[in-house]
């Protein structure tokens, strides 16, 4: 200790100084690179959630507000099963929402990379085809007059209701899950750093 004191003690103040900041950037050059490999051994994962868990997240959670989109359609033609005019535009809002919902499942399912994931969608698909199957049956039904009335044409479509309730709970737990994966993934890399 001593020895360093005598050594700075006998320095000019511009050598100190020089010191002083030789010593500034050295530590700073350390400290990148540690920053840097500690980046580097966390790239896989930074890129596995941006290109992933992101994707699923948000995408899922479109898939959700889609389908309670496609809901309100539903009901809307419920509603006014006597109207054949408001029958007309629900069946063409439906539609136009429809075909968001499959395009968005498509690209989830491109995105997904885990066997379940891929297995949830495809239950996802089978059920938006019996809702579509349903949905063109109560149009066809509605426009030939046997479900005239919207309890007529409500009792018709409750079989398929529930398995769209299910649906709803799965698509939720599907995206909230790649949320959370998301938070914890950010967590590790965090502490890794």
């Amino acid at each position: 200790m001593f020895g360093v004191e005598n050594f700075l003690g006998t320095m000019r103040v511009s050598r100190k100084l020089t010191a002083g900041f030789a010593l500034a950037i050295i530590l700073m050059s350390v400290a990148s690179i540690v920053g840097l490999l500690a980046t580097r051994t966390s790239e896989a994962r930074i890129e596995s959630m941006l290109r992933v868990d992101a994707v699923l997240a948000a995408e899922g959670a479109d898939m959700r507000a889609v389908l309670l989109e496609l809901r309100v359609h539903e009901q809307d033609l419920i509603l006014n099963a006597a109207d054949p005019a408001k029958v007309t535009a629900a069946e063409a809002a439906w539609n136009a929402r429809f075909a968001e919902q499959v395009a968005t499942t498509n690209t989830v399912d491109k995105a997904a990379t885990e066997t379940a994931d891929h297995e949830l969608l495809a239950a996802v698909a089978k059920v938006h085809t019996a809702y579509a199957t349903a949905f063109h049956k109560l149009v066809a039904d509605v426009r030939a007059g046997s479900l005239a009335t919207p309890q007529a044409a409500s009792a018709a479509f409750a079989p398929i209701s529930t398995q769209l309730e299910e649906l709803d709970e799965t698509i939720t737990k599907f995206y909230e899950s790649h949320e959370e994966a998301m938070v914890a993934q950010g967590q590790a890399i965090a502490r890794s750093m």
